[in-house]
């Protein structure tokens, strides 16, 4: 029998036909003692009264009937249709007896009466078969739901363990990949180094992607709130890309009407981004253009941002602008092959603006190019909010001497660590777990401490967390803690932050962001001997040069000087023309692009001389100021010669 909560189902209850035996209840037993004598004592009365009155009581022989087999199950029916039986029987005996054609109807209402009885019993019975065949395939389908539930977490648990096993080794293949290149090879061992490199990165964007995918399958996609300018998040991922885009002399346009601050998710915006322009430079053929355009709208206490990212590249087929969306889908099944690539970038863009409320669309012509864009709802910074952005920093070697301890057990991450602090001019002690680290810690004093989130003995997390109360209770000061791990969830990130860390690396563990999170740590240390915090040495030689661009790219210096030989050799020339074109005559649109192109390229570049007079020259077009424009043209060819003087 089904039980719903603590009442039997009503259904069951009554036609249930595998109750055997039925065990009947007080109240159904004295319904149908209660039910019988009524239906005898109006058979009684309605012998003595008029037929019109007999008629009328007639009728509630058959609601008693009813109730009796609606309210005792299988008894309620057999007795209805016996005093149904009866009464048909003593109807039909009057008749042969008095040869009375008023009994005629005392024959026909019971018989109908059990026909309907019989219905409602027999539709009874179909309708608890039907509820029974429902109720088990809820109970199949609940336990597919929670088989195919087992399933998802069994593959995310994995997917996560694989990232971390995966990225330990990877770890160590990247980093000494680095620290190899840094020393002198020949070309073709620095062709070798550039392609093991690159295939390492793009193991571990593969990885991030594929992690990406699986917290949106289990709905763990998390959006976070801040202030961000998106103006700058863009600009933030196009020079990270103008080294590819330099290289390829692809050129790159952004425009905007310079949006107010908004409050979003800056990271998963910048992600999206990232995609996005990744995916138009990829498929661009050198010489192509890529124009990113921003707009916006203000509407009371909100802004709608509206992103459109255009290129010249192979552009996607019709029949397969509607699948490119979905995940491991490509536009052409070649595409992996020539260009590489899992399929989830779009596919997790897509997700990502979904869940701000927005659609990412695509219009393309095969063989011409492509445009992405989506339009967003955020709300508008309140005034005295800090913006929070991304910002790539120039990341120079420590120039003072600092002593660090390192914790981590696998000894070939430590001694890559190692490695890459002694670059830095950074000295260390090592630990092989937590437990060793915290007694190191007690005993020493350092300047910073490097912890692996997972060792024996002790994790990272207990270590941070001991550290930082023996801080507390020994008056002792605050010491920068870097966690490092190849676990990367949100959830995971957060849990070494609240046990005491500063900062977190995600494995695999590259020079450059070891370089730069140290940067940051030690910045107030430099300010102060420095005098300014502000303080950006002038570049006067390209000895001093081309080692702080080679930290500032994450590239080896020789690697550094050809990227640079090409931009001064092909890229300035051409944008140098472009602007005296554009000058002369003054076209103002046109100086605007010429000088914006200029600008970020030298950025990305550190010629901050020329930068700045490229970022002149575009804010006096902007204003019409055409003295000005000119004026910061002739120092852009000053700068211009001075970074040419570097190649000599």
């Amino acid at each position: 029998m089904l039980v719903t909560g603590n009442k039997h189902d009503i259904i069951t209850e009554f036609f249930d036909p595998d109750r055997k035996p039925i065990n009947l209840g007080k109240k159904h037993v004295a319904t149908l003692i209660l039910g019988t004598l009524l239906f005898i004592v109006l058979i009684i009365i309605i012998s003595r009264v008029t037929p019109l009155i007999a008629g009328i009581l007639a009728q509630s022989l058959v609601i008693i009937s009813v109730l009796l087999v609606i309210r005792v199950p299988k008894f309620g029916y057999i007795c209805a249709v016996i005093l149904n039986s009866l009464l048909s029987l003593s109807a039909i005996s009057f008749l042969i007896l008095a040869k009375s054609y008023n009994a005629v109807p005392g024959i026909v209402l019971p018989l109908v009466t059990i026909i309907i009885l019989t219905i409602i019993n027999n539709t009874g019975k179909s309708v608890y078969n039907t509820h029974v065949r429902v109720l088990k395939q809820q109970v199949e389908l609940l336990h597919a739901k929670n088989e195919a539930e087992r399933a998802n977490r069994a593959k995310g648990d994995f997917l996560s363990a694989m990232s971390h096993e995966i990225r330990t080794p990877l770890n160590n293949i990247l980093g000494y990949i680095e620290m190899i290149a840094l020393g002198k090879l020949d070309d073709t061992q620095k062709e070798y180094f550039e392609i093991v490199k690159k295939s390492s990165k793009n193991l571990v964007l593969i990885l991030n992607n594929v992690l990406d995918y699986s917290k949106i399958e289990h709905k763990k996609l998390e959006l976070k709130s801040m202030p961000f300018d998106p103006v700058a998040s863009i600009n933030h991922i196009l020079k990270l890309f103008e080294l590819d885009t330099v290289k390829r002399k692809i050129r790159t346009l952004f425009t905007h009407d310079s949006p107010a601050t908004c409050v979003g998710d800056a990271l998963r915006f910048e992600q999206v981004i990232t995609n996005l322009v990744g995916n138009a430079i990829k498929f661009s053929l050198d010489g192509g253009d890529i124009v990113v355009t921003l707009s916006s709208r203000i509407s009371g206490k909100n802004i709608r941002i509206n992103l459109e990212i255009c290129d010249t590249g192979i552009g996607i087929p019709p029949d397969k602008q509607a699948v490119i969306f979905e995940a491991f889908e490509q536009g052409d099944p070649s595409v992996p092959l020539k260009f590489g690539g899992t399929g989830l970038g779009l596919s997790i863009s897509s997700q990502i603006i979904h869940a701000m409320g927005g659609k990412l669309s695509v219009q393309s012509e095969y063989g011409k190019g492509s445009s992405f864009r989506f339009s967003i709802v955020m709300p508008l910074v309140e005034k005295g909010s800090d913006i929070t952005q991304n910002k790539v920093t120039a990341i120079t070697p420590v120039k003072i001497t600092l002593h660090a301890l390192i914790a981590e057990d696998t000894p070939e991450s430590c001694a890559l660590l190692i490695v890459m602090l002694k670059v830095l001019g950074i000295t260390c002690d090592s630990a092989t777990n937590g437990k060793e680290a915290l007694d190191l810690f007690v005993k020493g004093t350092y300047d910073l401490v490097i912890l692996d989130g997972y060792m024996p003995v002790m994790d990272g997390n207990e270590a941070a967390t001991r550290m930082r109360e023996y801080e507390t209770s020994n008056q002792r000061h605050h010491t920068p803690i870097i966690a490092l791990s190849a676990k990367v969830l949100d959830s995971e990130k957060k849990e070494f932050l609240n046990a005491g860390a500063d900062h977190f690396i995600a494995k695999p563990v590259s020079f450059e962001s070891l370089s730069e999170v140290i940067g940051k740590i030690t910045k107030n240390t430099r300010a102060d001997a420095s005098g300014d915090e502000t303080a950006d040495p002038k570049i006067t030689s390209k000895d001093s040069y081309f080692p702080r661009l080679s930290a500032f790219l994450g590239i080896p210096e020789a690697s550094v000087k050809q990227v640079f030989s090409n931009f001064i050799t092909e890229t300035l020339p051409q944008y140098l023309a472009e602007i005296d074109t554009a000058m002369d005559p003054f076209d103002r649109e046109r100086t605007i692009r010429a000088a914006h192109r200029l600008k970020g390229a030298s950025a990305s570049l550190l010629l901050n001389d020329l930068s700045s007079a490229c970022g002149t020259i575009e804010s006096s077009a902007r204003a019409d100021d055409i003295d000005s424009a000119k004026g910061a043209a002739l120092r852009v060819h000053e700068s211009a010669g001075a970074a040419s003087d570097l190649l000599e």
